[in-house]
């Protein structure tokens, strides 16, 4: 049985404008999102979840949406500059999530992801890097003390950039099969302890990625300011190896890289 999840803290409502994805996959990811959510992130991190739920697949949704909720919306490309993989804003006091698939499919990845591939990149990891990081910090400018670096020592609150390169499989119920187990690909987050200095035992991200606090896991990036706005730097992993078209990916002017001060990217 499903199990009962606790009133949500805020509600995210997902409409499905992509002609890529259909109904069952839109709400497999969404079952594999709340499942992490009020699973993993929930009591790993001691809060309230975010709730996610599915609205709509038209364009006569998206005002329907009530104003004290977040619209969460699959599209198939960017209706602000071509490649961007995805971007939050706010409209009228509302909070908006564009999630971009063709990206994903152009770059060999596909909807749902494979458990028995977990470098592939995958449109639910996308959704659920999202939906985490919107419930980490809903508007883009919450930033955290860390180890002073040359780059600086205040680290964006993001939850899953640190770690993006790390993804798992969570098990939902197919609502196509009668009940049958089906696989979604989520992302992998990171801990509290992550953004604790002193912490010195492990683990620090969900899937214990992250080789310490304030440190990056393989093909991940984070970003790091000295003071106030203006100062921000990108640090990867390992820049060589950061593929090209998530960089292109985080260039709109609406991104959350961008909304941390990241102009050039």
């Amino acid at each position: 049985m499903f199990p009962q999840f606790p009133q949500p803290k805020m509600i995210a409502e997902l409409i499905n404008l992509s002609t890529k994805v259909n109904e069952t996959q839109c709400r497999l990811m969404l079952a594999g999102c709340a499942y992490q959510m009020n699973m993993h992130y929930s009591p790993a991190w001691g809060e309230v979840p975010l709730g996610v739920n599915y609205f709509g697949s038209s364009m006569d949704d998206v005002n329907k949406v009530p104003s004290n909720r977040a619209t969460v919306l699959l599209m198939d490309n960017s209706d602000a500059e071509q490649g961007v993989l995805g971007y939050h804003t706010e409209l009228a006091d509302k909070l908006v999530v564009k999630v971009f698939v063709q990206p994903v499919l152009d770059a060999g990845g596909s909807v749902l992801g494979d458990p028995n591939n977990l470098s592939q990149y995958c449109v639910s990891s996308t959704l659920s890097h999202e939906l985490l990081e919107l419930a980490g910090d809903p508007y883009v400018n919450w930033w955290a003390d860390g180890p002073s670096t040359t780059q600086g020592s205040q680290y964006s609150f993001e939850l899953c950039d640190p770690v993006e390169g790390t993804q798992y499989a969570v098990s939902v119920s197919d609502p196509d099969s009668a009940g049958r187990a089906a696989h979604v690909i989520v992302s992998d987050f990171v801990l509290s302890s992550w953004f604790d200095p002193q912490s010195t035992k492990g683990p620090w991200s969900y899937c214990n990625s992250a080789p310490g606090p304030f440190q990056l896991a393989p093909n991940s990036y984070m970003v790091v300011r000295s003071g106030g706005p203006g100062t921000e730097q990108q640090i990867f992993a390992d820049r060589a190896t950061y593929p090209q078209w998530k960089l292109d990916t985080k260039k709109s002017k609406l991104s959350r890289t961008y909304k941390r001060g990241i102009v050039n990217v």
